[in-house]
């Protein structure tokens, strides 16, 4: 009876045992495995770069253990928890807003956790394996999305915009004179006239526009000899939905201009930084605000407050290009030198070696002639070695 309760006892310890490894081999979030599967993505990316439809919302950089953007009161905004795994970090991540990817940078790769319909979270998103089999450390997370999907207010055709159509990439500003004015007949009535010249008039539409240049001093000002940036992408959202209103991309002089616009607060995005590529100072101090650059360091403006006919062409942005030099290896032309040969401030070898001959010879010399008859000077007061 007691043998049988032993053993009771020692099974029940060795349950314990299995299901306490179990329990740590489990990931802190107690999830399995992301929706999706990852892809791997060799190097850095960007959402543009992963699908030609894709903003980039909002870049993680460094990754916090716990963190929100905008604001967790704010229409759109994304919050992230991240933690540690028996297999390496981890993390988690809500939305408001469909969310179609998630790329993941940590080690030399990424990986890109694509949700094909959305998604507003998700459990485990982990960066590649490192070559001692553990996940890598988090270097960078960018959530990304289309701002023109789902929406019945944008044509069909502009879910997959990303190259300027001529719809939005409009000439520079014009004479306002161009812009519909209150017209009177002469035929009509005194009432009449007043009543159709100002019930059928279209809104006075205005613009946003101006420049995108790099800013090789880094001091946050368009210098005259500053180049542009041809070929960078701007989008125009509205500020309260968040719909995307235009877009354009910077000509060969590096401005860019999106017309047609009604009165209403919008934002800015500017999207096309290469990897080694930063936006410079943004208000930089004692500078004009048509010569600063007006982005943060993800490319966003703050709020843009449009008049009904403005045209508002102060909205720049600046980069800072960095490139990596070369490393340039020279061989040394300083000639090779024997180890006797010494220098001003070390005596040779050779030198010290004739100032002990010298010195042994004088001290023998002195010896003998001390065995004759002792002399005056120095050598009368060596010891006495024989």
């Amino acid at each position: 009876m007691r043998n049988r309760a032993r053993r009771a006892v020692g099974i029940s310890s060795l349950c314990l045992l299995l299901i306490g490894i179990g329990l740590l081999l489990i990931p802190a979030s107690g999830a399995e495995a992301a929706i999706v599967a990852p892809v791997l993505v060799g190097g850095n990316a960007s959402c543009g770069s992963l699908d030609s439809t894709w903003v980039e919302f909002h870049k993680v950089e460094p990754v916090t253990d716990q963190g929100v953007w905008p604001a967790p009161d704010a229409d759109m905004h994304v919050t992230w928890d991240a933690y540690s795994t028996t297999s390496g970090q981890a993390f988690d991540w809500t939305s408001s807003f469909p969310v179609l990817g998630v790329f993941v940078k940590g080690g030399p790769d990424g990986y890109l956790y694509r949700y094909p319909s959305g998604s507003m979270s998700d459990t485990l998103l982990h960066a590649p394996s490192n070559a001692s089999g553990q996940w890598a450390g988090l270097s960078h997370v960018s959530f990304c999305y289309n701002p023109v999907a789902d929406t019945t207010t944008i044509p069909p055709t502009s879910s997959t915009l990303l190259e300027p159509t001529t719809s939005t990439t409009l000439p520079g500003p014009t004479s306002t004179t161009t812009l519909l004015q209150p017209t009177t007949t002469s035929t009509l009535s005194e009432s009449t006239t007043t009543s159709s010249s100002t019930s059928s008039l279209p809104p006075q539409l205005g613009a946003i526009g101006d420049y995108v240049w790099i800013d090789a001093n880094e001091n946050g000002e368009q210098d005259e000899w500053e180049v542009p940036v041809e070929g960078f992408d701007v989008w125009l959202f509205d500020w309260e939905s968040h719909l995307l209103v235009g877009a354009d991309k910077t000509g060969a002089d590096g401005r860019y201009w999106i017309g047609d616009l009604e009165a209403g607060s919008y934002y800015l995005v500017f999207s096309g930084l290469e990897e080694d590529d930063y936006f410079t100072t943004r208000n930089a101090d004692d500078v004009d605000d048509s010569m600063d650059s007006d982005v943060d360091k993800s490319g966003y403006t703050g709020r843009i407050d449009l008049a009904a006919g403005q045209i508002d062409d102060t909205w720049d942005a600046g980069l800072l290009r960095v490139r990596v030099l070369p490393q340039v290896i020279t061989t040394s032309t300083i000639p090779e030198t024997l180890p006797v040969t010494g220098n001003a401030t070390t005596p040779s070898l050779a030198g010290l070696a004739l100032a002990l001959l010298a010195f042994g010879g004088m001290t023998i010399l002195s010896l003998r002639r001390r065995e004759d008859k002792p002399i005056v000077g120095w050598s009368a007061r060596l010891p006495d070695v024989l």
